[in-house]
């Protein structure tokens, strides 16, 4: 007879939204194929902060949790809000969305806890699951481990991980990283993201520049993600711009929406590359696939990364990357496929771009060597929620074994003694 699928709970602040329908796509994902796998619902905790747009976040877009009503193709989502106050509840954060949380546990009733992003909210998943008496599995994803701010975030954090029944990272540097900070390498387990390799494959590059509208004898660097400084932004402009007098058929196409945009429009205004730099809004997936193939080079100078997959998916599509030695990017790039640089070095960046313009690439072989999928991915995750509770499941067994032996021996020892 065969199993019921597992009770689980996913807890995560990176899924999509209406204003922002692609972020978090990579949790996105690889939920829907796990929903597909076992009993899913994902709770998405949305921090509300105080009225006055000055204490709202500086670094990202503030949105409001959406309408009970918005849903999502695959999965069962519901949106919940906890109230924060810019820096000053930060380190009392996880306990506020624990709070909120609970509730919506108590009614789901999971037999395990997977949550994705380690404080606030890996922290508040830990600890209801402990209070609950079920498993709590975690998953750093790359600046939740790599860049925390301070002694006290670095603790709590410290915490998460070593009090989950299990930690996945999406690459060995954050695994390892995860270590140091606290998380045993016994359960520990890198799971790298996925690829949908129907949208994200080779298209000629002639015919995916006459969807996109680019001339054909055009050179096209293209950037996919948020527009914001920790992504490097600001050494892809200060590349360009030398690149730009020396290669006058030289274009950028910068496709994401951030903090940075203005000044994106003052850069355009004052070198004169209106016609030559291309901002364009967030794209869905198969938007995102025709500006890879249209390009000669996907660029991501990025401060700080996990698994990025605006690398993945230029890989499937066949196309070579530029991008900082930071993270997990060195797992997924080298000599066949791009050239690594240190992160916030504006030469090097220039140097590689030229360095990648100038040589010719083997576009089949780089798609050939990317072929993961989300459902690997799925089917990856479901094995180590599936190890953790059989283990808590022997754990019980022999919990109640050694309760059993200790109960006889006390029988025994209190007996009368045998009368012949």
């Amino acid at each position: 007879m065969k199993s019921a699928k597992p009770r689980i709970s996913v807890v995560t602040p990176n899924f999509p939204i209406p204003e922002e329908p692609y972020r978090g796509r990579p949790v996105y994902e690889t939920v829907r194929e796990l929903a597909a796998l076992a009993s899913v619902k994902v709770l998405c905790p949305v921090a509300t902060y105080p009225a006055p747009s000055s204490l709202h976040p500086r670094t990202y877009r503030y949105y409001p949790a959406p309408h009970s009503d918005f849903s999502l193709p695959g999965v069962d989502v519901e949106y919940f809000k906890y109230p924060v106050f810019p820096y000053f509840s930060r380190p009392l954060n996880g306990r506020i969305c624990r709070q909120n949380l609970m509730p919506l546990l108590r009614r789901e009733q999971p037999q395990l806890i997977l949550a994705y992003w380690l404080y606030p909210i890996g922290y508040a998943a830990v600890t209801a699951a402990e209070e609950l008496g079920v498993p709590a599995v975690v998953v750093g994803r790359g600046s939740d481990v790599c860049r925390i701010d301070g002694i006290v975030m670095r603790e709590l954090t410290r915490q998460t991980l070593s009090r989950a029944s299990f930690v996945i990272t999406v690459s060995e540097q954050i695994r390892r990283r995860s270590i140091q900070l606290g998380a045993r390498p016994s359960h520990t387990r890198t799971v790298r993201n996925g690829c949908d390799l129907s949208v994200f494959h080779p298209v000629s590059k002639a015919e995916a520049r006459a969807r996109v509208g680019i001339p054909t004898d055009a050179e096209l660097i293209l950037f996919v993600g948020r527009l914001v400084p920790l992504k490097g932004i600001r050494e892809l402009l200060s590349a360009f711009e030398p690149l730009a007098a020396q290669r006058k058929s030289l274009h950028l196409v910068l496709t994401g929406e951030g903090c940075l945009e203005t000044e994106i429009h003052q850069l355009i205004e004052r070198t004169g590359f209106r016609s030559r730099v291309h901002l364009l809004k967030p794209c869905g997936p198969a938007e995102v696939a025709q500006w890879i193939n249209a390009s000669n080079l996907v660029c991501l100078p990025s401060h700080s990364e996990g698994c990025p997959n605006s690398i993945i998916e230029s890989l499937a599509c066949g196309r070579p990357v530029v991008a900082t030695d930071v993270g997990g990017i060195p797992e997924l790039i080298d000599h066949s496929n791009g050239i690594l640089v240190p992160p916030g070095n504006a030469e090097a960046l220039a140097s590689a771009i030229r360095a990648v313009l100038d040589r010719p690439w083997d576009s089949s072989a780089i798609s050939d060597a990317c072929h993961r999928t989300w459902n690997e991915v799925a089917q990856e995750t479901l094995s180590i929620c599936e190890g953790v509770l059989s283990t808590g499941r022997r754990s019980e067994r022999k919990v109640s074994y050694e309760t059993e032996k200790a109960i006889l021996a006390a029988s025994h020892s209190h007996a009368a003694p045998n009368s012949f």
